[in-house]
């Protein structure tokens, strides 16, 4: 890419969202997993006495329905996270090699 300016680089750079291009390309199954057969014990939650009546009708086991909803959501949130670690490391590659190529540019701009 030729450029004019470091601020048409930086331009450039942007519109292209390298990062979030390469985020949602890269797929990864979930590792995610649980000890199935750890102890298990009483927990406390708050919830909508009527969503719970309802649920109750429609499962026959309310615990293992929440247990393993929670271990999905589990698994989804850290697989999210890792996307989003992995997003900041291409960004942070980007500007570094944008860095590396065309300099700061603060340096256009510096008083000292």
């Amino acid at each position: 890419m030729n450029f004019n300016t470091r601020a048409d680089s930086v331009v450039s750079l942007a519109t292209q969202s390298i990062c979030a291009y390469h985020a949602h390309m890269e797929t990864y199954p979930s590792k995610l997993s649980y000890d199935t057969s750890a102890h298990k014990r009483p927990v406390n939650l708050t919830l909508n006495v009527d969503l719970v009546q309802r649920a109750r009708l429609l499962t026959g086991n309310l615990s293992n329905l929440v247990e393993t909803l929670l271990a999905q959501f589990v698994s989804e949130a850290t697989e999210e996270q890792r996307r989003r670690k992995h997003a900041v490391r291409e960004s942070v590659a980007v500007w570094n090699q944008f860095s590396d190529e065309h300099g700061s540019i603060a340096d256009d701009y510096s008083t000292l």
